[in-house]
């Protein structure tokens, strides 16, 4: 399954992150806000679901229709992220859901995935999947986030080679995707 530009015409999509900028502004984030402004220049309808707090209303990203994350331990994060994509995923009805992690944001997607039947993509970006791998019920949880996923992107080919090689994931699901640095611009 592909995101190109001329399948993208007037879809949906949720994205849904733990990271974004001023409340963690790490590469996480920054990347997150370029993905974010990427599916927007591609003809994509983007609503983000992720932390927000005074300061967020502030940024350029203030604009996206968005659902916060109000709490910091990850169970409930995880419990928030997905109460609110069942209901923006109800509402909304996209045609896609990004998640920028395979953990907590990434099984979120998968059972919101799965219940409304929305393919969902996740992204990898290194060690949050790799930390894991002697960890087997964690383990076990991402490869079925990943085996599910209709996409896996991957920010470099050690981080795709990882995937296949601890989760036994299809390599035609793994794809080697370059980062934006648009952040870093002055």
């Amino acid at each position: 399954m592909s995101l190109r530009r001329s399948s993208v015409a007037n879809k949906r999509i949720i994205l849904i992150s733990f990271e974004l900028p001023p409340e963690l502004a790490g590469g996480i984030a920054s990347v997150t806000v370029d993905k974010i402004r990427g599916f927007e220049q591609r003809g994509f309808e983007v609503t983000v679901i992720g932390p927000r707090s005074r300061k967020t209303a502030r940024t350029s990203y203030s604009k996206w229709p968005m659902r916060s994350i109000p709490v910091r331990s990850n169970p409930l994060k995880f419990m928030f992220s997905l109460y609110w994509l069942l209901i923006e995923s109800l509402i909304r009805r996209p045609d896609y859901i990004y998640s920028t992690s395979a953990t907590w944001a990434g099984l979120a997607a998968s059972i919101a995935g799965g219940i409304y039947r929305i393919p969902y993509f996740v992204m990898v970006h290194g060690n949050e999947f790799i930390r894991f791998e002697h960890s087997p019920r964690i383990r076990t949880m991402i490869g079925l986030v990943f085996r599910r996923a209709a996409g896996i992107m991957a920010v470099s080919r050690f981080s795709a080679a990882e995937v296949l090689r601890i989760y036994g994931v299809e390599s035609k699901k793994i794809h080697t995707v370059s980062v934006s640095y648009t952040h870093l611009r002055a």
